[in-house]
């Protein structure tokens, strides 16, 4: 049996035969027992060597901070110590201790660091379908098997949303747990379109992500194959990607791949694709010739190989206002950094407490009451008085038949008292009362609506937010619903559609503070009570 262990080349004259074949690489079982004193003492300095390079080589070269979040608090960031080849180093020992941590000018305290598998935390996949014919019919059914065994692998505490991009870009399934929901559309998707809207997806799935709901897991992350062209005209630019992964990371894990032929337009495209996936925090694997399913499998087993960071810094500003954070970990000499931008939002206002109910104390019953002589004396005193009254109805029953009847003209007939109609009208819910802010260069008015059933927006004079210099509008073009606590957007069959953060919605569509509302030429940020003005 022949065991190689890849040594380098060292030129030693004065040692044999068997020494030089331990230097090119190849030692044998037996010749290890033949080898003289002074080999075994040169093998073994060889392997030492051996080791300590193999040693070197899986130290950390990269820290890369995935992605950030304050909502809730505590201040959580997610990052990964990559080697030189950009591959995580998932078996490392971290302490808090190893890492400093700034925001903006303050110092933040690093309280916790742990791997994400034992965090106990969920991920928000944003799953970017192409369904362009870019992927050919093959491709795109190893694709939904693919996705498939992705979604059959979600956890406990995920949460997954499906977007498809081609012509236009499409919300098909919002953030949900339920898997046959998910699994149900992606069994009727099909590459049809015939243009690819690559930017404008990424940069609506960079919205969606950043939904403030306390419902979804704090980390979320955008998981996408493509040949990295986007051929629609006139459409979104990487330029506005980047720009938006400035304001606010959220990682982005892209498999490239191509069709033959290979030109130089194709290998274009996907460069600028991995350069755009590693700037957002992500990662980037060229498909090649690796099935999809293994590749999709890589790309999780990467992403669930973060590390979790928790830091404790209460002198941060929490005024929405963008922050520099910056993570350094330090090993001996080593040092290692990177930074991203976050904002800290204010903390929700504490919900009112509820007086404690106070329950008066059971009075007990006199004494006299749990004797049972005294029980039976009340009933029979109850029994004889419901005959008497029985009695008494019966008497005057008969009295009256007997008696002669009564005739009364006409005009003696009173009128009857007319009936008011007017029937007290229970109370009313107070107003929901919500704030649409314009977004976008150059100001304009903020639009405050108090809503009690349903707010309509269009241009004709009777609906309650009336917009009259906006020609694409409808005459009655929306409706802000409100459905207990919660607030709807309904489209009422406008001409030219209503959005919500860049998504057409068809019938009624769920709000959140936050969200961004794209109607005619309007689009407004919705902000619902207690947010932050």
């Amino acid at each position: 049996m022949i065991h190689r262990y890849p040594v380098q080349l060292l030129a030693i004259p004065s040692l044999d035969k068997e020494v030089w074949r331990v230097s090119a690489g190849v030692v044998r079982s037996g010749d290890l027992n033949r080898l003289e004193t002074p080999s075994l003492f040169i093998g073994g300095l060889l392997l030492a060597f051996l080791l300590t390079s193999l040693a070197h080589a899986a130290e950390p070269a990269l820290l890369r901070l995935q992605q950030a979040s304050a909502t809730p608090l505590p201040l959580t960031a997610y990052l990964t110590l990559e080697d030189l080849n950009e591959r995580p180093l998932p078996d490392l020992t971290l302490t808090p201790q190893q890492f400093s941590a700034t925001v903006g000018a303050h110092h933040a305290t690093v309280t916790a660091v742990e791997p994400f598998a034992k965090a106990g935390e969920g991920i928000a996949y944003l799953l970017l379908v192409d369904i362009s014919r870019s992927l050919k019919e093959p491709q795109f059914v190893k694709l939904r098997q693919a996705l498939g065994d992705w979604v059959n692998a979600l956890g406990p505490h995920d949460r997954a949303a499906l977007l498809t991009f081609g012509t236009e870009v499409r919300l098909i399934q919002d953030f949900t747990a339920d898997k046959a929901a998910l699994q149900a559309h992606l069994a009727h998707l099909q590459p049809t379109d015939n243009q690819t809207r690559l930017y404008l997806g990424l940069l609506r799935a960079l919205e969606l992500s950043r939904r403030p709901s306390p419902d979804l897991p704090r980390r979320r992350l955008i998981v996408l194959l493509s040949d990295g062209q986007d051929d629609f005209a006139g459409g979104a630019t990487v330029e506005e990607v980047q720009a938006a992964l400035n304001d606010q990371r959220t990682p982005i894990f892209a498999l490239g791949f191509a069709n033959p032929p290979r030109t130089p337009a194709k290998d274009a495209a996907l460069k600028t694709l991995g350069m755009t996936a590693r700037r957002s925090g992500g990662a980037y694997q060229n498909l090649g010739e690796t099935p999809l399913p293994a590749a999709y499998a890589e790309l999780r087993r990467r992403i669930e190989q973060a590390v979790v960071v928790r830091l404790d810094c209460p002198a941060c500003p929490t005024d929405g206002s963008r922050q520099r954070l910056r993570i350094e970990w330090q090993s001996g000499t080593q040092r290692l950094s990177d930074e991203i931008d976050l904002r800290l939002q204010p903390p929700p206002p504490p919900a009112p407490a509820k007086p404690a109910e106070v329950t008066p104390p059971a009075e007990s019953a006199p004494e006299f009451l749990r004797q049972p002589l005294w029980w039976a004396l009340i009933v029979s005193l109850a029994l004889i008085m419901v005959l008497a009254v029985v009695g008494v109805a019966f008497a005057v029953r008969r009295r009256r038949l007997a008696a002669p009847p009564i005739v009364v003209a006409a005009a003696e007939i009173p009128a009857p008292i007319p009936v008011s109609k007017t029937v007290a009208a229970a109370p009313e819910l107070p107003g929901l009362s919500v704030r649409l802010i314009p977004v976008g260069a150059g100001p304009g008015p903020v639009y405050t609506l108090n809503i009690r059933d349903r707010a309509v927006i269009g241009r004709r004079p009777d609906c309650h937010l009336v917009i009259t210099d906006d020609d694409e509008l409808s005459g009655t073009h929306c409706a802000l619903v409100r459905n207990g606590d919660r607030l709807l957007l309904e489209d009422l069959g406008s001409t030219n559609g209503t959005q919500v953060n860049g998504v057409p919605i068809h019938g009624r569509h769920p709000l959140h503070d936050g969200d961004r509302i794209q109607l005619g030429h309007l689009d407004l940020r919705l902000s619902l009570p207690g947010s932050a003005p």
